[in-house]
């Protein structure tokens, strides 16, 4: 089992590496629910997840890295 991972908000991170070793990354997610009520069928809504991966800027392994979730309220509009 991976080791527990703390959850940060933009806000208590403060700002985001803007380096050349950062890729940002996407992750489509759908939230579903049968709709309407008691007919079977589902209803799934599409939301995207934005992450920052960047490279560790003291690389211990070549898999060193750390991943930051950017999402924002705007991402999905």
């Amino acid at each position: 089992m991976a080791p527990p991972t703390p959850v940060l908000t933009r806000e208590q991170i403060g700002h985001f590496p803007d380096d050349p070793r950062c890729q940002l990354k996407s992750l489509t997610q759908y939230q579903c629910q049968i709709f309407p009520p008691g007919s079977g069928e589902y209803l799934c809504i599409p939301f995207k997840r934005l992450f920052q991966d960047c490279e560790a800027l003291t690389r211990a392994s070549k898999n060193d890295t750390s991943r930051f979730e950017v999402t924002s309220p705007s991402t999905n509009y």
